[in-house]
């Protein structure tokens, strides 16, 4: 029997009858999704979360649509909230088990289960990060239905592709790094990402693509750091810290600084560039040598030596700081083409006030 033949078999059998009266709230279920009935809002988006079905409404309204029943008449609708929505179709991504999922306001928030239940509460990544001022003052809200999002496993990254302030294109990707298990948060503004999607590479491992609205694609995350074929810049910034965290007297406290050191991964043989920033007051610029085929750790045992360390190891450098002040912050920077940093920890050496101690 051919295909044709099974479609006109079903048209001579004609509708089937049910003699199954359908509960009121399987009804609600799919009366979610009637599209037209609501300007104001409507489901634009949904996705598989455990035995869940979470529809995502805008511009506010998460639901969750309980299918563990192999019944479809005892399926259960419950809201989530009522207070947040969804800002386009593809503003969402399933990330380490967790739903990462953008608001109409900008605002980037995790769908996470909390009990053996599998209870599903939001929460804000963005809010307890302290990104959210950020979002709010440099992208373009009006252009938030183009938002698209991606989890890019290989890194452990949620990516989103977001319009900054006054354009009318995802000129930003917002990086949402969750791998030590602390949300980071990190911005790119070098590729347009009008879309953006995950392709397998030679090895099999997807890796993120995006296309911009004149129809280029470019692969991303490419070991040769370069865009066009040069160099960009990237750049990261502390918090302007008084350093009360480590002590709540310092808080009041002038630090006299003495010495900057840094923790990284050796990658070549080229500077990277700190600038040392005082009550916000650009001191100094330092530049930290990225490379050594031996590495001296700095750390004095008991013994008085040095652990040394091989290239493809840690490295640990200091150098002598000046300027003082309340609040210290650095930035850190590199625009060579095919130039690239790992910094994964820094010590401040300082003196506080009028005191030996640091």
């Amino acid at each position: 029997m051919t295909d044709s033949d099974n479609v006109d078999r079903a048209a001579e059998i004609g509708p089937v009858a049910v003699e199954t009266r359908i509960k009121r709230r399987v009804v609600l279920a799919w009366g979610l999704w009637d599209w037209g009935s609501s300007a104001y809002s409507a489901v634009i988006t949904s996705f598989v979360f455990g035995p869940y079905i979470v529809c995502l409404k805008k511009p506010f309204g998460w639901y969750r649509l309980d299918t563990s029943d192999p019944d479809v008449t005892r399926w259960k609708v419950n809201r989530i909230t009522r207070q947040i929505g969804v800002a386009s179709p593809l503003a969402w991504a399933i990330v380490d088990g967790d739903a990462a999922i953008v608001d109409v306001s900008g605002e980037i928030f995790a769908l996470t289960t909390v009990s053996e239940q599998l209870d599903v509460r939001p929460r804000s990544l963005s809010e307890e990060s302290l990104f959210s001022p950020w979002i709010r003052e440099n992208t373009n809200a009006a252009q938030y239905d183009k938002i698209q999002a991606i989890y890019y496993a290989a890194k452990r990254q949620g990516w989103i592709a977001i319009a900054g302030g006054g354009a009318t294109t995802n000129t930003y990707r917002i990086k949402t790094d969750m791998a030590a298990g602390v949300v980071k948060f990190a911005f790119s503004d070098v590729v347009e990402c009008q879309s953006l999607w995950l392709r397998k590479d030679a090895n099999n491992i997807p890796r993120p693509i995006a296309g911009d609205a004149h129809g280029m694609i470019r692969l991303l995350d490419q070991e040769a750091r370069i865009h066009d074929a040069a160099g960009y810049q990237a750049e990261f910034q502390t918090p302007h810290s008084d350093l009360s965290y480590v002590s709540a007297e310092l808080a009041t406290k002038r630090k006299n600084g003495q010495f900057l050191e840094l923790v990284y991964e050796p990658k070549g043989d080229w500077d990277t560039s700190v600038d040392i920033l005082w009550d916000g007051q650009l001191k100094q610029t330092v530049a930290y040598n990225m490379g050594g085929s031996r590495a001296v750790l700095g750390i004095t045992t008991t013994l008085d030596v040095d652990f040394i360390l091989g290239g493809d190891e840690v490295k640990s450098i200091r150098h002598r700081i000046v300027g003082s002040g309340r609040r210290f912050s650095m930035v850190v920077r590199n625009s060579g083409a095919g130039q690239d940093f790992s910094i994964s920890k820094a010590y401040l050496h300082f003196t506080a006030g009028d005191e030996r101690g640091r």
